[in-house]
C-alpha cells in the first residue's frame, strides 16, 4: 500500500494502482508540450510513489500544486468512477487552486 495525502484527505493506494499512476503521469511529464500544459510535475511525483512502492520511504506520498494538476489530469484520461475518493480529493484540491 501506498499512502496519499491529498488536501485534507488521506487514502492508502494499492500497489498495483500506484505503479499504473507513476508509469502514467511519468509518461505525460515527459511527453511533447508536457511544460507548456503544466504535466511536467508528473515526474516527481512519479519519483515520489516509486520510492514507497520499493520501500525507500513509508512517508505518505503530499500531493499538492502542480503535482496535484498532473495527476488530475491523468485521472480525467483514464475515466474514474466518479464516486472514486482519489479522484474527488484531487478535484477538490485542484479546483480550490
Amino acid at each position: 500500500m501506498v499512502t496519499l495525502t491529498v488536501g485534507s484527505v488521506t487514502l492508502d493506494l494499492p500497489d498495483d494502482r500506484a505503479t499504473l499512476i507513476a508509469e502514467e503521469v511519468r509518461r505525460a511529464a515527459v511527453a511533447q508540450h508536457a511544460e507548456s500544459l503544466g504535466l511536467d510535475a508528473g515526474r516527481e511525483l512519479a519519483d515520489a510513489l516509486e520510492l514507497r512502492l520499493v520501500g525507500e520511504s513509508d512517508d505518505p506520498v503530499k500531493i499538492e500544486g502542480d503535482q496535484a494538476f498532473a495527476l488530475f489530469h491523468y485521472l480525467n484520461v483514464a475515466a474514474p468512477s466518479p464516486s472514486d475518493p482519489l479522484y474527488l480529493a484531487v478535484r477538490a484540491l485542484v479546483e480550490c487552486d
